[in-house]
């Protein structure tokens, strides 16, 4: 389990650091001396796109290996029977907390969003020519890395929710097994795979929020 760890924490950090190269070569116009042809502005969005899920892929790896549920001991016959009838009420009152965390966990991305976006808004006005509280504006330098940092952020956190809903999903599903809830309420595995089109949509459309005004800005250099 250990070398996983290692290989997983590995992965997460050269996925970092070739993001943040490839961030640092836009910011310095390295891209545009060495591609000036109107075809690259396509090439470097796809190139974007794909070290923004190469990062994503890793940040999800390592946070899932923190909460694997895969190798915990599933409970003998005995240990069901013993569930059912004495420890009942117990594993119920862990049912519906296993409900509400997921739920929960499940609305964090939208006021994560929020809050990225509000943070952009506040770098822009720093940028502006209004100042703030007699202070001076921030360089271009220490725009772009707040605000690279902030997509960064928001983009762990909102996996963050995404792995967490997952796990107490998988929490929920164990229980209602263990304790024989009708199967019309019962969910399920499907429920809890990567490949359902709704984690899907939803984790584009999050990502896109927080990535593309920060990529937009960096490229056309729209904040000078």
């Amino acid at each position: 389990m250990g070398r996983f760890r290692l290989r997983d924490i590995i992965l997460f950090g050269v996925s970092l650091l070739v993001l943040a190269a490839f961030t640092v070569a836009t910011f310095a116009k390295f891209n545009h001396q060495f591609f000036t042809a109107v075809w690259w502005d396509f090439v470097w969005w796809v190139l974007a796109g794909c070290l923004i899920l190469i990062f994503c892929g890793t940040v999800w790896t390592l946070l899932e290996s923190e909460s694997d549920m895969r190798n915990r001991r599933q409970p003998s016959e005995e240990e069901r029977t013993r569930i059912a009838k004495d420890l009942r009420e117990i594993h119920l009152t862990h049912f519906g907390h296993a409900h509400q965390e997921m739920t929960r966990y499940r609305d964090l991305p939208w006021k994560i969003g929020a809050l990225t976006w509000a943070i952009y808004y506040a770098l822009i006005w720093l940028r502006s020519e209004k100042p703030l509280l007699r202070l001076t504006n921030i360089s271009t330098e220490l725009f772009f890395f707040f605000t690279f940092s902030t997509a960064m952020a928001a983009c762990v956190f909102v996996l963050f929710c995404e792995v967490s809903a997952n796990r107490n999903r998988s929490q929920r599903r164990e229980i209602a097994e263990v304790l024989g809830l009708h199967e019309r309420w019962r969910s399920t595995e499907a429920g809890e795979r990567l490949t359902r089109p709704g984690f899907w949509f939803s984790m584009l459309v999050f990502l896109s929020a927080s990535w593309f005004p920060p990529l937009w800005m960096l490229f056309y250099r729209t904040i000078q």
